[in-house]
C-alpha cells in the first residue's frame, strides 16, 4: 500500500528539509495525544513521525519520489490499491513505520514507570512531568535522525 507522506505532512512533494522539519513540528504540537484528546491521536502521531523520519532521509526520500511520481501519473488508481514497484522503498516504508510506533510507545512506557514508581498520584506531578516527557520525546526524534 502506497502511503502519500507529503499529504500526511501537508506539505508540497518540493518542500525543503527545513520546511518539513516545521510541518513535523506544528503537526506534533497539535496531535501530541497529552494535547490533542481525540481518540486518533495516538495513531495520527505515529503516522506524523513516520512520515517525518522517511522524508527527512535523503537517500530514502530520492527513491519514493520516483514512486510519487509514478503514483501521481496514476490518478485513477487508489491509494489503498496501488503497490510500489520498488523493494527497498516497500521495506525501508515498513521498518520506518515499526521504528515510529517502537519510538512513541518506548516514550509511553518511560511516563508510565515515572508515575508508577512515584508515591503521590498521577495529577500532582503532571504540571511538571508532561513538559520533560515532550522534551524527552523530541530529543529521541532528532536523536534518531
Amino acid at each position: 500500500m502506497f502511503v502519500d507522506y507529503y499529504a500526511i505532512l501537508e506539505i508540497e512533494c518540493t518542500a525543503s528539509q527545513n520546511e518539513i522539519k516545521s510541518a513535523y513540528r506544528r503537526l506534533a504540537k497539535m496531535w501530541h495525544p497529552d494535547v490533542n484528546k481525540n481518540l486518533n491521536a495516538h495513531e495520527k502521531m505515529i503516522e506524523i513521525t513516520d512520515a517525518y523520519q522517511f522524508l527527512s532521509d535523503e537517500e530514502k526520500r530520492k527513491v519514493y519520489d520516483v514512486e510519487y511520481d509514478l503514483f501521481k501519473q496514476s490518478q485513477t488508481v487508489k491509494v489503498e490499491d496501488y503497490t510500489i514497484q520498488d523493494e527497498n522503498l516497500d521495506s525501508w516504508i515498513k521498518e520506518s513505520r515499526e521504528k515510529a510506533k517502537s519510538m512513541y510507545n518506548q516514550v509511553i512506557e518511560e511516563f508510565r514507570e515515572t508515575i508508577k514508581s512515584s508515591e503521590k498520584g498521577i495529577m500532582s506531578y503532571l504540571n511538571y512531568i508532561w513538559p520533560f516527557i515532550l522534551g524527552l520525546f523530541l530529543f529521541k526524534m532528532c536523536a534518531s535522525l
